[in-house]
């Protein structure tokens, strides 16, 4: 016998699976491949650098090679913010491996020495597009409430790669002792071939797929609405420049560079600290490996707390675990006491790379998230680069570790300030403008 109630009705369209989670484990494959990490153009452009400066003799080559690759990313995430904020993430990643395997294949047909510049430039440009911001910009579109445990799981890859270093060594002898201009052009087959199958799984906005971020019921949230979250708060949605008149973006900008400059430089001086130290090979290696896995887990796992307490307090609690880890470094005599400061310093590092990189979803919102970043990225390399010659500054006149712990603790106290002084996320100018327009007609 029919039910009454459900006689004659259609029968409820099926709840389709929420795809968030698996655009984050395409995310993390695309990090992966074309990554800062360990990417195929990051193992092309040591091999690339090492080549030229064997075949012509000029180190000056591999020098200029080596800016080239990593000055130029920071200068082109700007731009690349705006093409993903402007076409989506999809097309974004497409144009970049389009161009990666435009970069490998000119390596294959020509030894001319300006094609080496060309091919190295359109690898940079690529990566620079194909992989870090597209994709951090399509996680943030698809989360809100687990934006920062999407964002930690995503950039595991990155942090991995130091694992992956000896594994780096063996494809790059590989690449340089096959037929180079065959391997050259099987790499771009094979990026090339990538691009059909990520175009139809990089998905830009939930909405165009008939769900919204966090797999909320579609039923559940009025459609005229978007800027809403389920309990009805407004959240933010910035523009570039109503983000860079804020208090907020600086100040977020500032921490994000204070502190991420301690971990560039400790990757650069933990070999001479553990030299000093008068440490054994084999606990050199345990103490880089207790960082990196350190890291990598941090990466991971502070994301969950940032998605449950207010991201600022997150980030400010990796920033004070980094100023404590440079307390211990004071007293950090041998492999003991060195690997608290190590792990303790990657916890903070690693947390707050997460951290930082959802707080700007947290604050400005997701229609300008490519934008806003790549133009936070900016300065926040800048500190890093003046922070790493001050500090080897300090290391070569002073030739103190005291006065690097010193310097070290004041940039990781600021940096904390930074943070403490953040704020909770406000609506934009233009939302609340809308919102006073509202109130007369209500």
């Amino acid at each position: 016998m029919d039910n009454p109630v459900t006689a004659g009705e259609a029968a409820p369209p099926r709840r389709r699976r929420f795809y968030g989670w698996r655009l984050v484990l395409v995310a993390a494959f695309v990090l992966a491949v074309a990554g800062d990490g360990f990417g195929m153009p990051k193992i092309a452009g040591a091999l690339l650098g090492d080549q030229l400066a064997n075949d012509t003799g000029d180190r000056g080559l591999a020098i200029w090679l080596g800016l080239l690759q990593s000055v130029s990313p920071v200068l082109l995430m700007p731009l690349v913010g705006w093409a993903v904020d402007r076409w989506g993430a999809r097309r974004t990643v497409v144009w970049g491996f389009a161009s990666m395997g435009g970069g490998f294949a000119l390596l294959a047909g020509s030894s001319f020495m300006p094609i080496y510049y060309l091919s190295l430039l359109a690898l940079v440009v690529g990566s620079t597009a194909g992989s870090h911001l597209p994709m951090a910009a399509a996680v943030n579109n698809w989360f809100r409430r687990r934006r920062a445990t999407a964002m930690g799981l995503m950039l595991l890859p990155s942090v991995a790669a130091w694992l992956f270093i000896p594994t780096l060594g063996i494809a790059a002898g590989l690449l340089g002792t096959v037929n180079t201009p065959a391997a050259w052009l099987v790499v771009a087959a094979v990026l090339l071939a990538l691009i059909w199958p990520l175009s139809r799984l990089v998905r830009n906005r939930p909405e165009d797929h008939g769900q919204l971020p966090d797999g909320v019921d579609p039923g559940s949230i009025a459609e005229s609405e978007p800027d809403q979250s389920q309990s009805g708060v407004v959240l933010p949605d910035y523009t570039w420049r109503e983000a860079m008149r804020t208090r907020a973006f600086w100040l977020m900008t500032l921490g994000i560079g204070f502190n991420s400059s301690l971990w560039v430089v400790v990757i650069f001086v933990i070999p001479l600290l553990l030299a000093e130290r008068g440490l054994s090979l084999l606990e050199s290696g345990i103490v880089i490996v207790a960082m990196t896995l350190s890291s990598l887990a941090a990466t991971g796992l502070v994301g969950m707390i940032g998605d449950r307490v207010p991201i600022r307090w997150a980030m400010f609690g990796c920033a004070a675990l980094q100023v404590v880890a440079t307390v211990l470094l004071l007293f950090a005599e041998a492999a003991p006491t060195v690997v608290p400061f190590a792990v303790i310093m990657a916890i903070g590092s690693g947390g707050l790379i997460t951290l930082g990189l959802a707080a700007r979803g947290v604050y400005f919102g997701r229609s300008n998230f490519g934008t806003i970043t790549g133009i936070s990225i900016v300065p926040a390399h800048v500190i890093q680069s003046l922070a790493l010659v001050a500090f080897a500054s300090i290391i070569d006149f002073r030739e103190s570790l005291f006065m690097f712990s010193a310097a070290t603790m004041v940039v990781g106290f600021i940096g904390c300030l930074c943070f403490v002084l953040l704020g909770n996320p406000r609506p934009s100018p233009s939302q609340s403008n809308d919102a006073e327009l509202q109130g007369p007609r209500a």
